[in-house]
Parts: C-alpha cells; structure tokens; sequence
C-alpha cells in the first residue's frame, strides 16, 4: 500500500512526519513529492521517502492513494488527469461559497444554521442589502485565510468600512465608488453581519475539525475556539489571534447557558457528518466548519472548508486521516 503527498512545494515538516510515523505503524509506505515529480510519459515519481531520520529521493510507481489539495486542480489539469486514472485522490472540491451555501440549504439538518447569503454582481445588491440588514459582511466566494473581507454598517448618510488591518467611513453617496473600486470585478458574497464577540469584545468563532475514517464514519479531530484580535471583524489565527479550549472558553463566556451550547456544537458536528456527503454525491474526508454564536446564543455555520488546516492538531488529525487513506485503498472508493 503506497500514499503520496502532493504539494506544490515540498512539505517535509511536521505533517509529512507525522503521516510517515503514522503509515508505518499500519503498514503504509509514505511519501512526499510535487507537481514537478510526476513523469506522466512513464507513470513514475520521485517521491521523498522518509528512511533513517533523513527524507530520500527515489523512483516509485504512481501510488494507490494521493493526498491532494483540491484548489490545485486547475493549475496543474494534466498531473491531476494522468494521477487520477491509477490513484485516488483523497479530496474533492466542493465548490465556491455561494454553491455549498445552495447545496446546504436544501437539507433539513443544516438550514437552520445558515445565515442569509446573496451574491453581490452589481451595486444595486450592495446597496439594498446594506439598507436593508443595516450591518453586513462581504467576503470572496473562494475561502482565503480571511483575506478580502469587508464589514459595512450603515449610520444615517454615513458607511463605515472595516477589516482587520483598519476602519474608514464615507458617505453614503460614495458607496458606488468603493463598489466600483473594490469589489466590482471580485466574486463577492454578502451576509447579515452576526455579533459572535467575546465578553471583551474580541471576535470568535469555533472550529469543527472532523475527518472521515472510513464509510459512514467520522472522527472528530477537535473543536476549538479560534479568537481575534480585539476590534478585527474576522477571528483568523494568521493575523495574531489565538486559541483555547472549548468548555472553559463556553463557561467564560457563557456562564449561565454554556452547556446548552456545548450540546448544541455537539448536534450540529452530528447532523453535518450525517448529511453533508449526500448533499455533494462525493467521498469527503475531511471539513473544518466555521461556526459562530450571537448574543442569544444560537450558532450560526460561518463557512465550510474542506481543505483544513490541522496547524495545533498534527498527531490528533493524522491517525484519522491515515485510516481513511487504508480504507480507500482496501475498498478501491
């Protein structure tokens, strides 16, 4: 049983060793390579084989299983071809936001947890969502580390205009110009803006890591509080913030209905693993789902990702994730 991860650069670090480790204990052959390795006139790679505490270079077949990054298939469309005729690639895409937002609104399960979401192709749709929910976010249909995200709230004659870097106003009546300028040629959705804040007013969210062992089953790697910096609008890692743990997070924050909550992040992990494959007809392994919580209390799914990060979770992701790897390559899914 042979898997390959596939990156565009080498990733020798901590990820690739922790797959290594954890494919040998189940009697996988692991190793690492780029786009730049495949041979597709020969069906060969040369792969990054992890032997005696040093990573080597050697010639191997295509694998049974590739480890794939689903935002690289456009980019490199004949590697992709001629890889997925002999291997499997663990991870499909699924689409842009508005498409998985569609997908999930047609389930039962699911929709109650949506905020309302419209795409924004011309001034118009800004305008009257902004007048009409007050306070909105924008953000690109393709998820990018919280880069490119906007809030707007409406006051009287006045927008003010924030993202995590800085916070400007204009007057109304220069809205179309910003349109124009920022967003008019950038796929840009829009949602009603959700207070999911911490006691200090620092912005949240919680992180459903789940990955797939095998057929029907799933594995939740971790469920976490992400925070941002105080006054930044998103709760993204990368710009300084930082993590914690669930319960005391909960308690902290919501002391009097912190269980119910907890109950709640709970029923949600267990109707998004329920559900969310049928919805797409594809094998998932793998989702981080963003979920917020307003005022009230009620949780609200920000956004689904299925290429997470696994960054404070490497041992916890990898066993998961390496047993997905032994099923698919037993049952040829």
């Amino acid at each position: 049983m042979y898997v390959g991860l596939l990156r565009k650069n080498y990733k020798t670090g901590i990820l690739a060793r922790t797959l290594t480790y954890m494919c040998n204990y189940y009697n996988i052959q692991f190793f690492v390579f780029t786009y730049e390795d495949v041979d597709i006139k020969n069906n060969s790679i040369q792969g990054l084989f992890f032997k005696n505490g040093k990573w080597i270079k050697q010639v191997t077949d295509f694998p049974d299983v590739v480890d794939n990054v689903p935002m690289d298939r456009k980019k490199y469309p004949k590697v992709f071809d001629a890889l997925s005729k002999k291997s499997i690639m663990t991870t499909p895409g699924l689409g842009s936001k508005s498409f998985i937002y569609d997908k999930m609104r047609t389930s039962d399960k699911l929709k109650k947890y949506l905020i309302p979401f419209k795409s924004i192709s011309s001034y118009s749709d800004l305008e009257e969502l902004l007048i009409s929910y007050k306070s909105v976010i924008l953000k690109p249909h393709l998820s990018n580390q919280g880069k490119g995200i906007f809030k707007m709230d409406i006051d009287n004659h006045l927008v003010n205009i924030s993202t995590d870097k800085e916070k400007w106003s204009i007057p109304l009546s220069q809205l179309s110009d910003f349109y124009y300028k920022e967003l008019k040629n950038i796929n840009t959705v829009a949602q009603p803006f959700i207070n999911s804040k911490t006691k200090d007013g620092s912005p949240f969210d919680i992180r459903v890591h789940v990955r797939k062992v095998s057929n029907y089953k799933w594995r939740k790697v971790a469920m976490y509080p992400r925070i941002g910096v105080y006054k930044n609008i998103t709760s993204n890692v990368n710009s300084g913030g930082a993590i914690s743990p669930l319960v005391p997070f909960l308690k902290k924050n919501f002391q009097k209905s912190w269980l119910d909550i907890k109950e709640d992040l709970d029923l949600l992990y267990e109707e998004i693993i329920s559900s969310i494959e049928g919805l797409f007809n594809k094998n998932i392994d793998a989702l981080g789902v963003d979920v917020g919580i307003d005022t009230n209390g009620r949780l609200w799914i920000f956004e689904i990702n299925t290429f997470p990060a696994q960054n404070y979770y490497f041992a916890e992701d990898s066993e998961p994730r390496v047993l997905y790897y032994k099923w698919l390559i037993e049952n040829k899914a």
